[in-house]
């Protein structure tokens, strides 16, 4: 668990310039284009430095919980499930490999929301920021305030601000893509992986960043309904989540599910390599060996 967390809030605080730019695009009506972006408020104030603090706690919590349980949470179901015709019993199924990942999912995901609503809230309404009045003067929540300072990276700020601005309605949205990220994730990471070993490539960093692009895929074509729903849920663009369900299809249509999916994948792409060398290298160096 240790191994992923560290992982996991390794690769969010190097990647997050890319999150908040998700964040901001699926929550804007208007076009939004990166680099007129970064020259009118900074890479570091307009992108990386928002929500940091709460985007890594959030994901650096969820991380530990479901990456810390998958293996053993995969290997006990498939000790349970007879063998698929034509494989051995100790060979791993797809079956058991997607279901630990989406059972891991929803284990992991309900506990780290509150963070990752507050890093979401930030995200998606952040602007430029008079500095006389500290309300929005761009982007979504233009004449209101930010609920935290978007850059503080002060664990206590961060709890408060949590606790004040969490609504118990943001689970279930937020476990739902937790539980279709991890799914596409773990499955996609695992059977790439043990597909790249069977075909005699050892088990080493070079297998991993592979296997970590490849379940970048998987990943962002599952979770990005939910993860579009999810912001203009925790962003306040809609009330109900059945309301955000509604909003993208009046906005964009059927093909509005997957708003910034090719951004979600540029962000989890190098996010994920990121977080399967890493996590591998400490298991490794803890004496854990590599994910089996």
């Amino acid at each position: 668990m240790l191994a992923a967390g560290v992982a996991g809030c390794s690769a969010t605080g190097l990647f997050n310039w890319m999150e908040t730019f998700k964040s901001r695009m699926q929550a804007s009506t208007r076009p939004l284009r990166l680099l007129p972006l970064i020259r009118a408020e900074g890479l570091f104030k307009g992108l990386w430095g928002v929500g940091l603090g709460p985007s890594a706690l959030s994901m650096g919590l969820a991380s530990s919980l479901r990456m810390g349980l998958y293996e053993r949470t995969r290997d006990g179901l498939q000790a349970r499930a007879a063998p698929p015709f034509g494989e051995l019993p100790h060979e791993k199924s797809a079956s058991s490999v997607a279901l630990a990942g989406l059972v891991t999912g929803l284990v992991a995901y309900p506990l780290a929301t509150p963070f990752f609503s507050l890093k979401t809230n930030l995200q998606s309404r952040h602007g430029v920021i008079c500095p006389s009045t500290g309300l929005y003067t761009t982007g979504n929540a233009v004449g209101s305030p930010p609920v935290l300072n978007p850059y503080t990276l002060s664990p206590a700020r961060i709890l408060r601000a949590a606790a004040a601005t969490f609504r118990p309605q943001a689970v279930l949205p937020f476990t739902i893509r937790g539980a279709m990220f991890n799914t596409g994730h773990l499955w996609g990471y695992d059977t790439a992986k043990s597909a790249l070993t069977a075909g005699g490539l050892p088990d080493s960093p070079l297998v991993h960043l592979l296997s970590g692009g490849l379940a970048a895929l998987s990943a962002s074509l599952l979770a990005c309904p939910a993860d579009v729903v999810c912001t203009l849920f925790m962003s306040g663009a809609s009330p109900t989540l059945g309301g955000a369900v509604r909003l993208v299809h009046q906005r964009h249509g059927p093909a509005g599910y997957w708003r910034g999916a090719g951004v979600l994948f540029t962000r989890l792409c190098p996010g994920l390599v990121t977080h399967s060398v890493i996590y591998e290298q400490l298991r490794c160096c803890m004496g854990l060996g590599y994910l089996k």
